[in-house]
């Protein structure tokens, strides 16, 4: 995070630095299309056309991913669990230009968005034990849940070009969306004892929920370039 942070205050820095020097966009060029990539904080590209010297249009998609797999193992005890979290999100968008200059930019916007999310988690410990008595514990917890949401989406950002058709850019949005979720959840646990027996609880169910949820992104980074 200290890191995105010292990124930042490069790109306003930058922009400061040639600020005295910047006049209104009379290139030609500012009138192209735009790929806008971001790699930092989610992973995304945006494609956009402006409509005029001072708004555009762009369509967003984004993706964010999170999956983990871990192992832990001894002798008489182990612990997995595998952990996978993927969206992906898609909004057609409209924004206007605060400050258009040919080196710097700041901009807003929003539109509606979609998005489509993925969840499995699969959580399981065992331990077996011969003090005494020998025994043994297992537990498993096992979620799977897909989740449609609709909502609107709105941007803030900042610009700077560095070359002719390539530039950096910060951005940050919020959204509020509202979400419908489907899935099953499992639970098993067992214990088995030489001295007091053995138990076993097994349990299950269905997803079904409606919420709303209201959302401020991290800064993200990337680079654009003109087509």
């Amino acid at each position: 995070m200290k890191i995105q942070k010292y990124i930042l205050l490069f790109v306003f820095a930058l922009s400061v630095q040639i600020l005295p020097r910047q006049t209104d966009t009379g290139n030609t060029n500012e009138q192209n299309n735009k790929i806008k990539v971001y790699f930092i904080n989610g992973y995304g590209a945006i494609y956009q056309l402006n409509n005029s010297h001072n708004t555009f249009y762009r369509i967003h998609v984004d993706i964010q991913a999170d999956i983990n797999d871990s192992n832990i193992s001894k002798i008489n005890y182990a612990r997995a669990r595998r952990d996978k979290n993927i969206s992906v999100m898609l909004a057609p968008e409209f924004g206007c230009y605060l400050i258009n200059k040919e080196y710097f930019k700041f901009y807003i916007g929003g539109g509606p968005m979609f998005s489509y999310g993925y969840q499995y988690l699969n959580n399981e410990f065992s331990d077996s034990w011969q003090v005494e008595t020998s025994g043994s514990y297992y537990y498993m917890h096992k979620t799977t849940k897909n989740s449609y949401s609709v909502g609107i989406i709105g941007f803030i950002g900042i610009e700077s070009r560095i070359y002719d058709n390539f530039s950096i850019f910060a951005e940050i949005d919020t959204r509020a969306v509202r979400t419908w979720s489907k899935g099953q959840i499992s639970n098993i646990e067992s214990f088995r004892s030489a001295l007091f027996g053995s138990a076993l609880y097994n349990s299950s169910g269905d997803i079904d929920g409606k919420e709303w949820n209201f959302n401020l992104s991290t800064v993200r980074l990337g680079f654009s370039f003109l087509l």
